[in-house]
């Protein structure tokens, strides 16, 4: 079993589609788990840019019908994502003791 791990791992590695993909999974998840500090504006402040912006060098990915950014709305719902308990957690601690 270990073996096989090893060499997933040392496969991962030397390959350059490996650690391209590795690098961006890490990305993602760093972005993610940062959001509040990469984000460029608040993800609920409506009227931040005009309504259904497209792509700009202040809007990266636009706007909504809000005006609200996608960039930071999208930062911080993969924050969520991230961060909160799944629902299997919420059930499994809801349990009662079998003692």
């Amino acid at each position: 079993m270990m073996e096989g791990i090893k060499f997933f791992f040392k496969r991962l590695i030397t390959k350059p589609s490996g650690l391209i993909g590795v690098s961006i999974v890490a990305i993602l998840i760093f972005s993610a788990l940062m959001a509040e500090v990469v984000s460029p504006y608040s993800p609920t402040k409506m009227g931040a840019g005009k309504r259904f912006s497209k792509p700009s060098s202040n809007y990266v990915l636009g706007t909504d019908e809000f005006g609200r950014d996608m960039l930071s709305r999208i930062l911080h719902g993969s924050c969520l994502l991230y961060t909160s308990p799944s629902p299997r957690d919420r059930t499994r601690s809801r349990m009662p003791s079998s003692a």
